[in-house]
């Protein structure tokens, strides 16, 4: 599903886009997610089938305006629907990084959860909510900690790999605080460190931020006086992670 709207009310003004996809699935249940990034900038979707998988192409043109008289050039996302998100289509040999602890902060935020997690393969996990962390109607506030349950943590790990982590660009470009950073220690030492900003991102790092997100759902989490220190700092600065 693709829509519109003018949101200044000039006719030549600027539009907002947005798309939906709809997915059937089991027991007559659907999922719905959201593929605009950039509510000002639109896109035509494409659903094509190979003989192996079903893709689904994003046309983004790079010039649109309704007074423009010549065709806009455009560039292609093809995404894949991979482990319940849509994801960049990778064409390379995925390589499986051994990872061991993956450290997340989100930035300030109105209406967004923002939180901080350290998530640990076999030590005790940490989750620190700040505001808008809501279970059942009640808000989280504090400190938590659990043992991540197996399956989740390996099934983001396998995301983590299949995006590419490794090779995706450390900073998004924009200026301010970000809005997420991640931090991945791997292969017995390795660290990639990973800052976005609400645009910045890629389809894959927002299917990865969506499931740490999900994980303040779907864990045992119990309450504890310690506290975890995690500081969202500026974009030139490195993350100070402490337990």
């Amino acid at each position: 599903m693709i829509g519109g709207w003018n949101n200044s009310g000039d006719t030549l003004g600027e539009y907002q886009f947005n798309s939906q996809v709809v997915i059937n699935g089991v027991e007559k249940k659907s999922s719905t997610f959201s593929i605009a990034r950039e509510y000002n900038f639109g896109f035509v979707p494409q659903i094509v089938e190979t003989d192996s998988l079903p893709f689904l192409i994003l046309h983004h043109p790079r010039k649109l305006h309704p007074t423009s008289q010549t065709p806009p050039d455009s560039t292609q996302i093809k995404l894949i629907y991979y482990l319940n998100n849509f994801v960049e289509f990778n064409p390379k040999h995925v390589k499986h990084h051994k990872i061991q602890k993956i450290e997340f902060a989100s930035g300030s935020s109105e209406t967004q959860p923002v939180f901080q997690m350290i998530l640990n393969d076999k030590n005790e996990s940490w989750f620190r909510a700040s505001i808008n962390n809501f279970v059942k109607g009640s808000e989280y506030n504090g400190s938590f900690k659990t043992h991540i349950i197996k399956a989740d943590f390996q099934e983001l790990c396998e995301l983590l790999n299949y995006v590419d982590f490794e090779n995706i660009p450390s900073y998004g470009i924009a200026s301010g605080y970000p809005a997420e950073a991640i931090k991945i220690i791997y292969d017995d030492g390795k660290v990639k460190e990973i800052y976005t900003y609400d645009w910045s991102k890629t389809y894959g790092l927002q299917a990865v931020f969506n499931k740490i997100e999900q994980l303040r759902l779907s864990q045992n989490w119990l309450h504890s006086n310690k506290s975890i220190k995690i500081t969202l700092h500026k974009p030139e600065q490195r993350l100070k992670w402490k337990a």
